[in-house]
């Protein structure tokens, strides 16, 4: 594992080093997604917290990797702040989203998250929302309880935190998460609200990665860049077959996206590390099943078992009146092109996300019309139980 390149990068720089690359091909959600390249990115790169920040690695129980790290800040408003971290989605959403090169400040707003239960990702994203909200009037300084929510302020970062965990003042709103806020702020706010299924979007623009526009609109809980990343394959211009993709297109996303869930849900049932998945493989997690169950089961019987998790879950989403009709993506990855960088003029047009939403049910076995999981498929599964009546 020690000897993959990847795997040697993660040990130093953790999941921080994303931050340049991700800036640099126009993923990093900037300023609330409006762009997807932050000029300061480097002011948050892994080589500024190696020097400045982190001051041990840390990992999970028996890891190699030790991708975790433990940081303080030294100097300045926030000094002796200690938090684990800075995570890469937590410069994205706190950081670039939001406008804010600093990462001490950054650090010290994880921090309060960590001690508060607050998750960076929906935090960062709805204090992203509300800035671009209040910079185009849609909230005013009386709304915001006096705070002058505009990018780039770490002020404005910290104070709304503290709001949204104490549910004082405008953080009374935001604690309800962007889908609520953008239904009560009414239409206008609807329009750059980043949400799918009420989860705040991760901290990468689907419009320079089409493929991971289908996986957000997919996936079971929301807007989530962990159940499936076709973006590794769109940036090699390969797909896993060795077919030469573009970058920018939808060939062959339904068939990477549904390949990728399956088998990482498969990972899942083992309580597998994601960041090590594609390293690993699925003849050894087969083996790990086998050797910890007695089980005999194939490697082709392993990508089943996620197959299987796959579509049960897909039935409690179902049952509770999820369907096709909410396999969506915000208006602004549909409506809106990336105004600069790499992917200058790309988005993912909503013809296209149908396109492959069509590929995808087709794929999965489930109706076309509806996204629901066929009676024959489930039967094949061997999930009889969860055919709705």
């Amino acid at each position: 594992m020690l000897r993959n390149e990847t795997i040697r990068a993660r040990k130093r720089w953790g999941t921080a080093r994303t931050i340049t690359l991700t800036s640099d091909q126009d993923l990093l959600p900037t300023r609330n997604f409006q762009e997807a390249t932050f000029q300061e990115a480097d002011s948050l790169s892994a080589e500024v917290l190696e020097k400045k920040f982190w001051i041990k690695h840390k990992a999970c129980h028996g890891c190699p990797v030790n991708c975790g790290k433990l940081g303080v800040v030294r100097t300045g408003a926030y000094a002796g702040t200690v938090v684990e971290g800075v995570e890469y989605e937590t410069l994205a959403l706190m950081g670039a989203n939001c406008g804010i090169a600093d990462y001490e400040a950054v650090a010290y707003a994880n921090m309060l998250c960590d001690k508060y239960g607050l998750d960076t990702i929906s935090t960062g994203n709805v204090i992203a929302f509300t800035m671009e909200c209040y910079e185009k009037g849609i909230l005013t300084k009386e709304d915001t309880s006096g705070v002058e929510c505009r990018f780039g302020s770490s002020k404005a970062l910290i104070e709304l935190v503290k709001h949204i965990t104490f549910r004082e003042g405008i953080g009374n709103q935001l604690a309800e998460g962007v889908k609520r806020l953008a239904e009560k702020l009414g239409e206008k706010a609807e329009k750059i609200a980043l949400q799918v299924k009420g989860l705040e979007t991760p901290g990468y623009d689907p419009r320079s990665s089409p493929g991971l526009g289908l996986a957000y609109a997919t996936a079971d809980r929301g807007g989530c860049h962990t159940r499936a990343w076709p973006t590794s394959y769109e940036m090699s211009g390969k797909a896993p077959d060795g077919t030469v993709i573009d970058r920018f297109s939808t060939v062959k996303r339904a068939e990477i996206v549904k390949a990728q869930q399956d088998y990482g849900a498969a990972v899942d049932c083992l309580v597998g590390c994601w960041f090590v998945r594609g390293t690993v493989g699925k003849e050894l997690y087969a083996q790990m099943l086998n050797a910890a169950t007695g089980i005999e089961m194939t490697v082709e019987e392993f990508t089943r078992l996620g197959e299987r998790v796959w579509n049960l879950v897909r039935m409690f989403n179902v049952r509770e009146g999820f369907t096709r009709k909410d396999d969506v993506l915000p208006q602004r990855f549909l409506n809106e092109p990336l105004p600069s960088g790499v992917a200058k003029g790309q988005r993912l047009t909503k013809q296209q996300l149908e396109q492959m939403l069509d590929e995808y049910f087709t794929l999965r076995g489930w109706d076309k019309n509806t996204g629901v999981p066929t009676k024959e498929k489930l039967k094949e599964l061997g999930l009889e139980f969860a055919v709705l009546q």
